[in-house]
């Protein structure tokens, strides 16, 4: 039998509750919380190198407006500008 800690598993039980009151599987849960962590690096990038717009890949739609963008040492932001 394998040995989990009780730390882990309280961790799996409280994401497991989580995902049954929002009524999503597990593997959703498990996907926001890997992006949640990319959110934080990005976080973690601006603030180091500071960011920019890139106006050339600006998407202007009817209802909303999106500006992707990048660190000023050019590497590729997952957030937008709204």
């Amino acid at each position: 039998m394998r040995y989990f800690s009780k730390l882990y598993i309280m961790k799996i039980n409280k994401l497991l509750y989580l995902a049954t009151i929002n009524d999503l599987p597990f593997s959703v849960v498990l996907d926001v919380l890997k992006s949640r962590s990319g959110t934080k690096q990005d976080k973690r990038d601006k603030r180091r190198n500071g960011e920019r717009i890139v106006w050339s890949e600006a998407s202007i739609s009817r209802d909303s407006v999106a500006f992707p963008l990048e660190t000023l040492k050019g590497k590729r932001l997952t957030s937008l500008s709204v």
